[in-house]
């Protein structure tokens, strides 16, 4: 059956095991696990490059989408179907905490146009972060890129108007990567770039092959300042951060020659791509740095830090890794680390997340304790570290790949494994939380989902993107 075809099978299937609504009455037969679950919401098309690459939620628990689209996108709730103006667009598509439809958004030209993260600030607006190519219009302000791709910055009000856009770049191309918000509602953006990086208050010239950058940003919209890892190497901004006084942590992975200071003070490059953390003030001081990995490749792919200053890493190795002083060895192709460190970089605690199949790395989300959440696809039989000695087992419920949402205490202590009801081949990525309240984005491909009493479907082999919410402790 085609794309259309499975999209009204999915309404049907709906319907059958109710509507999408927090309102419905349950019964207590269904157990906790089927309360838990509270809507799931699809975002459908032809293409397989349409995608969720962003989430975020404000405090009143209002969710917010973003990403890119191919031909055409059918957005659950909206009465009618968006249409790229050419290439990839971006679309940005708010739900609120019921998971009613509120408002569906498209930018984008001739070129392919993506965001790859958005943040809320205190005030409920939205910040997206991402690139474009060609030209692009946001509200009134038409953008004309300076090379391939340049990065963007756009602020949007609840409601969806354009408050600002900011742009930079140069010949090459450039990108927005992820944004944080700082306690004076300063956006914090990493960037990268293979190519000269300018703006109107800064100007980089790239030193080797990718440089990667944080900016940080008024509320208003102004260029702060910036700061690189540099070198002869290549480095990427995978990772941002930035705690209640303003400090600022940017992450990622290099190989070759890279440095956040100066080419005196290099990374240490143990083999393959390794990974980095930098942390500056919030006047872009550089506080401290470091650097870890193995022979494999390695990656921090997240960093969150909560309202005790507790600092939590997380990413991917392979093979072998070194974290400050101790050894991981991978179970399989690509394994996961969850690593706890203090304000000034020394590791509190460190887990590891091992499977025999290759995990993706993932990205944290604070629960109401100042714990963690995140989101992952699970095969088989696979061990999460935790405070005790013996690492927890837990196995996926059946063949396939499984969503799953894992909780983490702030003592590194394993609470919970929530996975899907039914799934054929699904996983988490994106997270957001507001509240006791979980957004998770859900990549699934073929086959039918199932998260308590909500469904989403697809053919074989077509990829699809959903967002569901959650309930948690």
């Amino acid at each position: 059956m085609n794309k259309r075809i499975a999209f009204i099978y999915t309404l049907l299937l709906g319907l059958f095991f109710g509507c999408n609504n927090e309102n419905e009455e349950i019964s207590s037969d269904q157990g906790i696990d089927f309360l838990r679950w509270r809507w799931v919401n699809s975002l459908t098309g032809p293409s397989d490059e349409d995608e969720i690459d962003a989430i975020a939620s404000d405090a009143q628990g209002n969710v917010y989408l973003s990403g890119k689209f191919e031909e055409f996108l059918v957005v659950e709730g909206q009465p009618d179907t968006l249409i790229s103006a050419g290439g990839a667009d971006i679309m940005v598509v708010k739900y609120d905490r019921k998971g009613a439809w509120q408002w569906t958004k498209r930018f984008g030209g001739i070129g392919e146009d993506n965001i790859f993260d958005a943040a809320c600030d205190s005030e409920g607006n939205i910040i997206l972060s991402g690139l474009f190519q060609e030209e692009i219009r946001f509200g009134n302000d038409l953008l004309r890129a300076k090379g391939g791709f340049d990065f963007v910055v756009v602020k949007l009000s609840s409601d969806g108007e354009v408050l600002w856009t900011l742009q930079a770049g140069g010949a090459g191309n450039e990108g927005g990567n992820e944004v944080s918000i700082g306690p004076n509602n300063q956006v914090i953006v990493g960037a990268q770039g293979d190519g000269r990086f300018v703006g109107n208050n800064f100007d980089f010239q790239n030193t080797g092959g990718v440089d990667a950058y944080v900016l940080s940003i008024t509320a208003e919209g102004t260029v702060d300042w910036v700061k690189a890892i540099r070198g002869s190497g290549n480095a990427q901004a995978k990772a941002i951060g930035v705690d209640r006084q303003g400090n600022v942590y940017l992450g990622g992975d290099f190989n070759g020659a890279c440095y956040a200071s100066s080419p005196s003070s290099l990374f240490e490059l143990k083999g393959g791509r390794d990974a980095y953390m930098t942390n500056w003030t919030a006047t872009g001081e550089l506080r401290w740095e470091k650097s870890w990995g193995g022979r494999g490749d390695d990656q921090c792919k997240g960093v969150i830090v909560n309202e005790e200053l507790d600092v939590y890493l997380s990413g991917f190795f392979e093979q072998t890794a070194l974290l400050g002083a101790d050894t991981l060895f991978s179970n399989g192709q690509r394994d996961l680390f969850l690593w706890k460190v203090d304000t000034e970089g020394k590791g509190v605690w460190l887990r590891q997340i091992a499977s025999s199949f290759s995990l993706l790395g993932m990205e944290l989300a604070l629960d109401a304790s100042g714990g963690l959440f995140f989101g992952l696809g699970l095969q088989g039989f696979n061990t999460f570290g935790s405070t005790s000695p013996l690492p927890v087992e837990v196995t996926a419920p059946g063949a396939g790949e499984w969503p799953v949402l894992i909780q983490y205490s702030k003592e590194g202590q394993w609470l919970d494994a929530i996975f899907a009801d039914e799934s054929e081949n699904g996983r988490f990525g994106d997270i957001s939380s507001s509240g006791h309240r979980v957004y998770l984005d859900l990549v699934y491909e073929g086959g039918l989902y199932r998260f308590g009493n909500y469904t989403v479907v697809s053919d074989p082999g077509n990829k699809e993107a959903a967002v569901v919410s959650i309930e948690v402790n």
